[in-house]
């Protein structure tokens, strides 16, 4: 029996979503007929609906379950990215996953973590801003200026960039959160191996004579 012949914009519009990373029930969701979308992906009718309507893997339901739980770790520290979710996972929650799985649910579920505006060019002998906060830094130790300059740019990023704070007041106590509540207890520093300042001090200290 000839096989049915479909529209040339039809083949080439399946193509179009398997190059996207579209699976085949995408594909005949998108309005395409389903021969069309297992003959541009190389199966049968037959093994496309079996797998349609076969119960998800256990490694599907797994994936949806850390998807949900990255969601949450997300929400709860807007700034991370898949290295410090991943640490999180594992170092505070007990999750054995693997970063590389983390990453791929983060792209797929478009989580990502903040990073920095791109950095402007000045030109030399002029300068492109002012130091509004005046930061004359004595350094006591070798690159001391280095590790307070880059605590400035981490603060900028995941405190200072998320939005405008209406009153000097209300900056100064977003910043006191920043500092008190969050950097110095909850972040997860690569300094520390990813441990947050209260668990890294807890493995470090000796307990006491009896």
């Amino acid at each position: 029996m000839a096989r049915k012949r479909y529209p040339a914009e039809f083949r080439r519009r399946a193509l179009d979503l398997v190059a996207a990373g579209k699976p085949g029930a995408v594909i005949a969701s998108e309005g395409l007929p389903v021969e069309v979308a297992c003959r541009v992906l190389g199966v049968s009718c037959a093994g496309f609906y079996a797998r349609r309507f076969r119960p998800p893997s256990v490694r599907a339901v797994r994936h949806a379950w850390l998807s949900d739980v990255i969601r949450e770790v997300h929400a709860a520290y807007g700034s991370y990215g898949a290295k410090r979710v991943h640490a999180e996972l594992v170092l505070g929650r007990g999750i054995r996953v693997g970063h590389n799985v983390v990453a791929m649910l983060m792209r797929r579920a478009g989580i990502q973590g903040r990073t920095g505006s791109p950095k402007r060019r000045g030109h030399a002998g002029i300068a492109t801003a002012d130091d509004l906060v005046d930061r004359m830094f004595v350094r006591e130790q070798p690159n001391q200026l280095g590790v307070i300059e880059a605590f400035w740019s981490r603060m900028q990023v995941e405190l200072l960039d998320t939005r405008r704070r209406r009153t000097r007041v209300e900056l100064a106590n977003a910043i006191f959160e920043y500092i008190e509540i969050f950097h110095h207890r909850r972040r997860r520093h690569s300094s520390l191996c990813m441990r947050t300042p209260i668990e890294y001090e807890l493995l470090n200290t000796t307990p006491a004579a009896a």
